[in-house]
């Protein structure tokens, strides 16, 4: 055999000793392994350095997108300014107090307020003279440009005229009838930027932010050092190219870096550097560790391939004298050898001796199977009587093995599915396969039972089968969890449908309201966001209600009032997931009133919002939710009644079923509703207080 098998190679092979096919066989493996594990590290290292630099550009476009947000909070108090009614009647004295508000919102801003001709005729800066003088020909360009676009302008940094340190500003135009009247400007401090990229990132990071003149305006590390300084040539040289991405060169201390960087929308960029040889030092070290493994792992492998070599010579010397036992009719010991064939030959003469014991242990391990399943195992005959049954089947159908022994499997089929044995029976005769399926069985308390069936033929020693072997597997449990989630995706549906009948009518109400789609865009955004709060609290619980007092203070505390302007009592009461809806909604829309019109519009104005129960003659508790406003203006009856009068006034009391009182008092408006008990809880130790809620701001 061994001859013929040579003749059919193409290239005849030298004859070797068994440990030289050892080494050979050791080398052609663990060449080309050792190619495949190169390869594919490579493969990883790029992998990974990709990996590396989308999370560069990822976090570059993050800085971007913090950077543009704060332009546009600075944009937007600009913009609020330059539509003063103070200012488009020349009070200047009352145009800086409202500018000193405004201001409050952005730190360390400020604003001054530039005539056509660039006389500065007002500043929030202190201690700043105004000056006589008009500033330079680039503030004064950049001016000119806003007043012939109507557009407001960013500008680069530059030595502020009257701050006197390198600031950037927003030049906001001013028109009135169409002519140029003033420009807002509103100082954007790299402080403020500096705040936003300080101790994000590691310390070995460099993250920076350029003006449109490749100029620093913030930087980590060297802030001080760098401001106003000009970015790195590489980084100027890739902005060139393309507004983002990622690139290789030396920042401005001299250090190969990886770099990600984008273009924020005013023309500045935002860079995150990373040192190219902290990215490599760990791939390096790798293919260090991977090499030294490898030469390691071929020469252990030389190595055992000589002392196997030695071995082999006496395992096969073993081999041939169990084989002459067998020969001579001795039982022979199945021996373990370091060569898996060598062991399966010593099996194979142990087998003859051994059958017997096999077949045994194999019936014993079989028995134990069954008896310890947790699914019911029972095998029939061809005609259904059951001949045996398992302990599980016992716990599942209720019957003892003695009681089912005999019987005929039909027992346990409900009348409507007899049908089933009938085709399991006929198909099981004619030697066809019966897939998995699910059905129903009766308990021995005639109680249905969702199950699984798997039926499979029982054959004879000729193959010819005798009957069949059932596994019953209760699914009871998968059943009721399918209806569960039946259900909850019909109640997502329903609430979903509800929530966005109450979106339809606030869209509806607010554009009968609204004036502009820019006040649309507010209040609708503003009321969604209200809505939003309840939801997120009911979404928490399950939607099976929400802590009035928690309600409050998540409802109001977006208002940011001020310290000690806003006081809560009342007692442990759990609302209604619809009154949870309509208190906020109304809430909002008192809120929202009280900062335009009421108590809040004043810097002494205070709210109290109590909440507590009283009973009836029929000693049916109510709950009693007061919004009482003092330290204001007086409250007088609105001239119009929009969305939020519908809101604290017919829509809570229509869908709670509730009564609405409001008293609009000198001191400030007074709003009560009084709520029925099917719409809360409450602590059954009769009004356990939850202490008042102060200084919300914080």
């Amino acid at each position: 055999m061994w001859a013929a098998a040579r003749n059919c190679l193409p290239l005849s092979l030298p004859t070797m000793s068994m440990r030289q096919l050892l080494v050979a066989l050791v080398l052609g493996t663990a060449v080309p392994l050792l190619a495949l594990a190169l390869v594919m590290f490579q493969q990883l290292i790029a992998h990974e350095r990709q990996a590396v630099r989308d999370g560069l550009m990822s976090n570059a476009r993050s800085l971007g997108a913090l950077v543009d947000k704060e332009i546009d909070t600075h944009m937007a108090v600009a913009a609020t300014l330059a539509t003063s009614l103070a200012l488009e009647s020349g009070d200047l004295g009352t145009f800086r107090t409202q500018a000193e508000r405004a201001l409050t919102v952005v730190p360390r801003a400020w604003c001054s307020l530039i005539d056509p001709g660039g006389h500065v005729v007002m500043t929030t800066l202190p201690g700043v003279n105004l000056p006589t003088q008009p500033p330079g020909k680039t503030r004064l360009d950049a001016m000119a440009k806003a007043f012939a676009t109507g557009k407001p302008q960013v500008s680069d940094i530059e030595m502020g005229w009257l701050s006197k340190r390198l600031t950037a500003v927003i030049e906001f135009p001013v028109f009135k009838a169409g002519v140029p009247q003033y420009s807002v400007v509103v100082g954007l401090d790299p402080d403020l930027f500096h705040r936003l990229i300080r101790d994000k990132f590691g310390e070995k990071t460099v993250v920076a932010i350029i003006d449109r003149q490749r100029r620093f305006i913030a930087r980590v590390p060297g802030q001080e050092a760098s401001l106003g300084a000009m970015a790195s040539p590489g980084w100027q040289a890739a902005l060139d190219r393309t507004p983002e991405g990622v690139a290789e060169y030396p920042t401005i201390e001299g250090t190969p870096s990886l770099q990600g960087y984008v273009t924020t929308r005013e023309g500045w960029a935002v860079g995150i550097a990373y040192p190219t040889e902290l990215l490599e030092a760990p791939v390096r070290r790798i293919l260090w560790s991977m090499g030294m493994l490898g030469l390691t792992l071929t020469l252990i492998s030389l190595a055992c391939a000589f002392g196997l070599g030695r071995r082999l010579s006496g395992v096969m010397s073993r081999l041939v004298t169990a084989a002459q036992g067998v020969g001579r009719g001795d039982i022979v010991a199945s021996e373990a050898f370091p060569i898996n064939e060598a062991t399966d030959i010593s099996e194979a003469l142990h087998q003859a001796s051994e059958q017997l014991s096999r077949r045994e242990m194999a019936t014993a391990r079989l028995a134990a199977i069954v008896t310890s399943s947790t699914d019911a195992i029972v095998s029939k005959s061809l005609d259904g009587t059951i001949t045996s049954w398992n302990s599980a089947a016992e716990h599942i159908f209720g019957y003892t093995a003695s009681e089912m022994t005999g019987q005929s499997i039909r027992r346990l089929i409900p009348p409507e599915r007899q049908h089933e044995e009938d085709v399991i029976l006929a198909r099981l005769r004619a030697g066809e396969n019966i897939q998995t399926f699910d059905t129903i069985r009766l308990h021995k308390d005639h109680r249905p039972i969702d199950v699984s069936v798997t039926t499979s033929p029982i054959r004879d020693s000729s193959g010819n089968i005798v009957g069949a072997s059932k596994i019953v597997r209760d699914i009871t449990e998968r059943k009721q969890a399918q209806d569960h989630l039946r259900f909850l995706l019909h109640e997502v549906a329903h609430r979903s449908k509800n929530q966005l009948a109450v979106v339809q009518s606030m869209v509806r109400q607010t554009v009968r309201s609204a004036k502009s789609l820019a006040e649309f865009q507010q209040s609708f955004g503003e009321r969604i966001q209200g809505l939003a709060v309840s939801i997120n609290m009911l979404v928490a619980e399950n939607w099976t209600g929400a802590a009035l007092g928690k309600l409050v203070r998540q409802q109001l505390e977006a208002f940011e009032v001020g310290d000690a302007r806003l006081e809560c009592e009342g007692p442990g009461v759990t609302v209604s997931a619809d009154a949870a809806q309509a208190i906020g909604l109304a809430l909002h829309e008192l809120a929202t009133n009280s900062v335009k019109h009421g108590a809040w519009s004043a810097p002494a104005g205070v709210v109290t919002v109590s909440w507590l129960l009283e009973r009836n003659e029929s000693e049916t508790p109510r709950l009693r939710l007061r919004w009482q406003e003092r330290g204001g203006p007086a409250s007088t009856p609105p001239t119009r009644k929009g969305f939020g009068h519908m809101v604290i006034d017919t829509m809570i009391a229509q869908k709670l079923d509730a009564v609405v009182d409001m008293a609009f008092e000198p001191q400030g408006l007074c709003w009560t509703v009084t709520i029925p008990s099917n719409h809360f809880a409450y602590d059954s130790s009769g009004g356990r207080r939850v202490g008042q809620i102060r200084h919300m701001a914080r």
